[in-house]
């Protein structure tokens, strides 16, 4: 891979507490995204996240579970995590191999567990940059501002980037605030149509705007002095401001959908290809040298000397031991020896896999 092309790796980790539908998320941004040509269900055992017979039973994520997708010629690498208290540690170590998250959330209000505030804490104590995503938003009182409360209560400070178009089992689409244009989705067909938002909407949208170009400009000395004279900000001041804060975790965008029906997921992806790091935006690794103890970085470049990171560890009854890890630099190729530093030995790569689900 070229050294420009790090800058378009996203290694995504879906996140949030049990029962949240993260797999559904995972499964509908595979679809949403062309690398499968069928909406993964966790009921009907069609998930290509949940494939484990126990998950299956369950109908629950019980380990992570890894797949990748392609969007706007960036390459998006999913870690689907699993939420329950139970398997929870499991997410802990994925989100090392993480460059950014979706944090997914439900719409009903007072749904926040502790496994929500843990992987929040995980996430501010990592560093790690992310996204919202209010799903399930056709269900019954689901309301966007029930999530925003409950992102509220583990700390978070949301910054709604749209509003809803339709209510409950109507809900069919999105407005996007600072564009101004809606999408309309036909069915759970995942087909997208960008339209002019309802006139009903009009206020609403205006007043949601208006909070949101708020919220970006506090978070930058620049914006601010232009926001408090009165000077109207630009789309690229925006953009940038939005960027800015997303990744320096001074706020959270939010994002909502009906994952189950395909709706809402293009605007999510664009999120994340816009808003979250790739490697390549990083601060380097820092790790000892293994002979001399000596403080070593290792930065997201091709030609530096090759640096992995194991965070997981998968025994197949057909392929047996499997590492998972996420290439730290350097490159990686069948029969390269490196230096297990964890025991000190000399090992040799097999031959490299990318997963896709099972």
């Amino acid at each position: 891979m070229p050294a420009d092309e790090v800058a378009k790796v996203q290694n995504v980790a879906v996140v949030g507490q049990g029962g949240a539908g993260k797999t559904t998320v995972a499964d509908a941004l595979l679809f949403a995204g062309g690398a499968v040509t069928r909406l993964g269900r966790v009921d009907d055992g069609t998930s290509a996240f949940d494939t484990e017979p126990e998950e299956q039973r369950r109908k629950t994520t019980i380990t992570a579970a890894l797949h990748h997708l392609a969007w706007r010629k960036h390459e998006v690498n999913l870690i689907d995590t699993p939420g329950y208290s139970s398997f929870l540690h499991d997410a802990r170590n994925c989100l090392h191999a993480a460059t950014g998250a979706v944090l997914v959330l439900g719409p009903t209000g007072g749904e926040v567990k502790v496994e929500a505030e843990k992987v929040w804490g995980w996430l501010a104590e990592l560093g790690i940059p992310a996204v919202g995503f209010v799903t399930r938003m056709d269900r019954e009182r689901a309301d966007v501002a029930h999530a925003l409360k409950d992102l509220q209560a583990i700390g978070a400070k949301p910054a709604l980037l749209q509003l809803p178009v339709g209510r409950e089992a109507e809900f069919r689409g999105v407005v996007d605030l600072l564009s101004g244009r809606a999408y309309l989705y036909q069915g759970e067909s995942g087909v997208v149509q960008e339209a002019v938002p309802p006139a009903e909407l009009a206020d609403e949208v205006r007043a949601a705007r208006e909070r949101l170009v708020e919220t970006i400009a506090e978070a930058n000395d620049v914006l601010l002095e232009k926001y408090l004279e009165g000077v109207e900000l630009t789309a690229d001041e925006l953009g940038a401001g939005l960027r800015e804060g997303a990744r320096a975790g001074k706020f959270l965008p939010v994002l909502c959908g009906a994952a189950g029906r395909a709706i809402g997921l293009h605007p999510l992806l664009d999120a994340i290809v816009d808003l979250l790091p790739s490697p390549a935006d990083l601060k380097p690794w820092v790790g000892d040298n293994p002979k001399t103890g000596d403080s070593v970085e290792r930065a997201a470049d091709p030609t530096a000397p090759f640096s992995a990171y194991v965070f997981k560890t998968i025994v197949d009854p057909f392929a047996g031991r499997l590492s998972v890890l996420r290439l730290v630099s350097g490159r990686i190729h069948a029969d390269l020896n490196c230096i297990n530093s964890a025991r000190d030995v000399r090992e040799r790569i097999g031959h490299p896999l990318k997963l896709e689900g099972k």
